[in-house]
Parts: structure tokens; C-alpha cells; sequence
């Protein structure tokens, strides 16, 4: 089934992984994201070579539309001028395994990303890893 045009710009810039114990997921092949007839949806994943297990966590999708430091850092629960994030947790996600963000996914302070304004953003998926005993 033909998926509809994209009635939304998106410039994704992936950013490169850089902290413990946060699994960042920026790999060129980690995101994919396409606009469906049910909407906007992100496909998050992470290569083996990033971690060869299966990982439990939080995963947060930051979208900023400004400039400066990395999406991550721009979201802020306590900040009236806080970026678009939205979290899924996640068990045992494998490398290579797709988790899927799309909009049914709870976000603040954007409630989905459906309703997201048109325009230029970065995003950047952030694994908030957790020790599963």
C-alpha cells in the first residue's frame, strides 16, 4: 500500500552516540521515518556494533527545531521552552530490532507527533538504559 505524500518538511540530522549509560542511537541506518496514511513514524534501532545485547530502558525522541547544542540537551521538563520529547519503554530490544514512536506515542509538551508544526528539525533518540534484576 502507497504510503501518502509527506505533508510535513523533516530534515532529520542524526547526531553521533557519545554517553554513558545512554545508549544514543544517531547511526545513519538507526532511524527510519515516513509519513503513513496514520501519520508520522519513527523506527528506532541500534547496530550490533553499538551493543551486541539486548538492552531494557526508556527510549526518548527529542525534535528541535533550533540550532546549538544536541537535541538531548534541549529537553527539559521544568523549561517553558522546552523541545518536543516523546518516550516509549522498551525490554530486551535487540540490536538490529525496531521500536516504533509514532502518533499514539504520549510526548510533552507536544501530546503527538501528529501535532507537530510543519518545519525543519533535528531529532535525536536517546536509550536511557535500565539494569533489569
Amino acid at each position: 500500500m502507497p504510503s501518502a505524500p509527506l505533508s510535513r518538511r523533516w530534515a532529520l540530522r542524526l547526531l553521533p552516540a557519545t554517553a554513558v549509560p545512554l545508549l544514543l542511537i544517531g547511526a545513519p541506518s538507526a532511524f527510519t521515518s515516513f509519513q503513513s496514511q496514520q501519520g508520522l513514524r519513527f523506527e528506532i534501532s541500534f547496530p550490533p556494533e553499538r551493543s551486541p545485547e539486548a538492552q531494557d530502558g526508556r527510549i526518548v525522541l527529542i525534535i528541535s527545531n533550533r540550532a546549538g547544542e544536541e537535541p538531548r540537551f534541549q529537553y527539559r521538563i521544568y523549561d517553558p521552552g522546552t523541545q518536543p520529547g516523546f518516550g516509549i519503554d522498551v525490554e530486551g530490544l535487540r540490536p538490529g530490532e525496531a521500536a516504533v514512536i509514532d502518533g499514539s506515542t504520549f510526548g510533552f509538551p507536544v501530546r503527538s507527533l501528529d501535532a507537530l508544526p510543519a518545519g525543519d528539525y533535528r531529532v535525536q533518540a536517546v536509550l536511557n538504559r535500565y539494569e533489569t534484576f
